[in-house]
Formats: C-alpha cells, sequence, structure tokens
C-alpha cells in the first residue's frame, strides 16, 4: 500500500513538474533582446526567490563614453503612470497610451505600472510595443515576476542607453517596488535618469526614500529623478530630496495643481513628480490628463550646455 502512494506521489509530481516547465515556456518572450532570460515564481513572502528574478538588458548599451560636443541641447522629458493601459472598465487601451505618448513628444518617457505578458491585458509585452511604434531605446524593471508574467517600471529614450539597472526598494511584506537607474548619451552627455513607483504605506515610504537618495545622491549632477511617489510633496520622507533637488512643478509655482484624480473623484493629489539637479536648467513644466489612466502625463523641458 506504501509502495503504491509512493508511486502515485512521484507521478503526479513529475507531472506537476512537466507542466510547470511548460507554462513557464509558455511565457518568455521569444522577441526578447536578451532570451536567456530566466522567470521565477515570485510570492510576496518569499525573498530567497525574488532573488532568483534576472531582469531583462535594454536593447543598446554602448561600451565607451562619448566625447561631448559643447552644444546647448533642449530636451522634453515625460512621467507617466500608465496604470497598466486599463481605463476606469478595465478596458485595455494601448493604442491610446502610445498615441498619448507621441503627442507629447518626449525625448526620454518614464512610465510606472508597465505590464509584460500579463493575462488581463492580453498577454502583451507592454514597453516593448510602445518602444517599437516610438522607434526608441528602452528598458523594463519588473518588480513582480510570476513565472514570465511581469510588472514594474520602463525607461524609453530616444537617446542611446548606456546602462541601466533595477534596484529593489525596501519593502514591509506589501506590493515589490523598484528604481531604474539608467545612464543616458545625449549628444556625449551623459544624463542620470531614475525612474520609480514606491509604495502605498507610509511605513515602507519612510524607507524606500532615503534609499532612492543614497543612490541619486553619489551622482549629483546631470541627475533627474521622475515617477509615481504616492504621497505629498511636503511629507516628511521627501525632506532630503526636496533639499538637494528642484520640484520641477514648483518652480513654475504650480505646487498645488494635482497630477493624479481618482477619475474626477474627491481624492486628488500631486503625487506624480520630477527632481532635478541645479546643473540642469528647467525651461518648462506642464502636465496633460490621460483618456486612460487617472494619473496625468508629467511633462519638463530642460535645457543642457555641454
Amino acid at each position: 500500500m506504501v509502495y503504491k502512494s509512493l508511486k502515485k506521489f512521484l507521478f503526479y509530481g513529475l507531472l506537476f513538474c512537466i507542466s510547470l516547465i511548460g507554462i513557464q515556456a509558455f511565457f518568455i518572450n521569444e522577441e526578447s533582446p536578451n532570451p536567456k532570460t530566466i522567470y521565477s515564481t515570485l510570492a510576496y513572502e518569499a525573498e530567497p526567490i525574488m532573488d532568483l528574478i534576472k531582469e531583462q538588458e535594454p536593447i543598446a548599451f554602448k561600451e565607451q563614453e562619448p566625447e561631448a560636443t559643447g552644444e546647448v541641447k533642449e530636451l522634453t522629458l515625460l512621467s507617466f503612470n500608465m496604470r497598466s493601459a486599463r481605463d476606469e472598465d478595465g478596458a485595455v487601451m494601448l493604442e491610446t497610451i502610445i498615441n498619448e505618448l507621441k503627442e507629447s513628444k518626449a525625448d526620454i518617457i518614464g512610465l510606472q505600472e508597465v505590464e509584460c505578458h500579463m493575462p488581463r491585458t492580453s498577454y502583451v509585452d507592454q514597453v516593448k510595443r510602445i518602444a517599437d511604434e516610438l522607434d526608441y531605446y528602452f528598458y523594463y524593471g519588473d518588480n513582480l515576476n510570476i513565472l514570465g508574467a511581469r510588472y514594474g517600471n520602463a525607461i524609453l529614450s530616444k537617446y542611446p542607453i548606456l546602462g541601466a539597472e533595477n534596484h529593489r526598494l525596501p519593502r514591509v511584506k506589501l506590493e515589490p517596488r523598484g528604481l531604474i537607474e539608467a545612464q543616458i548619451d545625449i549628444d556625449g552627455f551623459t544624463l542620470n535618469v531614475y525612474v520609480t513607483h514606491i509604495g502605498l504605506s507610509a511605513q515602507e515610504r519612510m524607507k524606500q526614500v532615503p534609499f532612492i537618495y543614497d543612490i541619486i545622491k553619489e551622482v549629483g549632477h546631470g541627475t533627474i529623478l521622475m515617477g509615481d511617489f504616492n504621497n505629498r510633496p511636503d511629507s516628511p520622507e521627501m525632506e532630503t530630496i526636496k533639499a538637494a533637488f528642484i520640484d520641477g512643478a514648483k518652480a513654475f509655482d504650480m505646487g498645488d495643481e494635482p497630477t493624479y484624480s481618482l477619475y474626477d473623484g474627491p481624492l486628488k493629489g500631486r503625487l506624480d513628480r520630477f527632481y532635478l539637479s541645479d546643473d540642469l536648467s528647467l525651461l518648462d513644466y506642464y502636465h496633460m490628463p490621460s483618456e486612460v489612466s487617472d494619473h496625468s502625463r508629467i511633462i519638463i523641458k530642460i535645457k543642457i550646455d555641454q
């Protein structure tokens, strides 16, 4: 009896393993620039499993730092929580999101809540689809990865990406969060761009914001931090970043204008923000509502003196 039970257990165990491998193969993106990327099951409570997840590499890196040209360059940057390209009713409207990005004419784009191979968004690799439409370089930093179905932040650029990595932010048993760090070659000038989406819990944010500050302060010059901070600009945890970097909206007396509204409901706030190092010349700041997301597209124009 024990032998039969053991035999049955081994048989069904083998079937489960074969099925799991098949599911993983189904989710792997054959078009990824890094076909050796490994996908692993991720559970919110399983930190050791999270360490197995490999990040997707950006489309193109350069091996050497280019020489600055000495020219003045004007750039448009956009930050946007695209809400997985799903509208208020849950309908997927990725083409509308792409058109909204094109409308902004942004040279560098930071996106939050971007999905890849998720069932609810038709298994589409959203950032690759957007990058293909814009003909931009891109890097995707997934913070949640379940058998290859991924969710996270992304950066897209008209200019080549020299290097990029995704930092996992500290968390307290809630949704995993991340910070993308990228170096972008603007005709010889290296612009350091950071994209993030921090936690809903104040307890988490008190850990995450200092973590972010410790990374961006190491570079200092030529630095832009953008994203959805899920807090007020005057929240206590933001003090160090506020003191060291320029708040794009406040520089144009737009600090009180909300960038988030739960579909015109009473809950509003300026959750989405840009922070810049003072060596960058800020020319303009504005925001544009979205037909799809409950967040606005926030936009800055800067001047780089090379």
